[in-house]
């Protein structure tokens, strides 16, 4: 628990033989006022593909519910989306994340 908030977390996961399914889910009632401005709403989920030890690829995406903030006012609500790409070599390995590549603003 985070300041004694009231807090829920739901996970599921689906595995198949070279893909996997993630999906989290947190909603956070905060006891204290610094807590508000944690988001009360938030959902995590990623489609993963792994090909041995060699490959990984990651769908992920995020929703994040409104926001308070120290003025009073709030955020909208926004989601946002990332790839992510893993090549593994013998002695090395190559790795490429994109975070937000729909450009979505996270605050007003």
């Amino acid at each position: 628990c985070f300041y004694n908030d009231q807090y829920l977390k739901a996970v599921l996961c689906r595995r198949k033989k070279r893909a996997e399914i993630f999906m989290q889910h947190n909603y956070t009632l905060p006891a204290v006022e610094f807590a508000r401005r944690i988001p009360r709403s938030k959902l995590n989920t990623a489609l993963i593909y792994k090909k041995e030890a060699v490959t990984k690829l990651e769908l992920e995406g995020y929703f994040t519910g409104k926001q308070y903030l120290s003025n009073g006012t709030t955020t909208p609500s926004f989601s946002e989306f990332g790839f992510m790409a893993k090549k593994i070599f013998s002695k090395f390995y190559l790795f490429n994340n994109f975070e937000n590549y729909t450009d979505t603003r996270q605050s007003n």
